[in-house]
């Protein structure tokens, strides 16, 4: 499944810490509504997701998820 800039998604699965394998990075995730800057982010694990409706398609912007076991979603606001 394919999403694009624009569509409204639902997804599901859990607020995940991701590091680098030799531990140089490492993102958490925010737990809070109210925090700002730096850190400021919810990273999620998705389980899973579907398209609740598709953008306007005027565009050739495209965010793909891959076909994989394992999905990351880090969004900042």
């Amino acid at each position: 499944m394919e999403t694009s800039v624009g569509d409204q998604i639902y997804f599901k699965g859990y607020l995940a810490e991701y590091a680098h394998s030799n531990r140089t990075f490492t993102r958490g995730t925010s737990t809070s509504r109210t925090d700002t800057g730096n850190g400021a982010c919810e990273t999620v694990y998705v389980e899973d997701y579907q398209i609740l409706r598709q953008a306007n398609r005027a565009g050739d912007w495209h965010l793909g998820f891959q076909n994989t076991s394992s999905w990351e979603l880090s969004c900042c606001w």
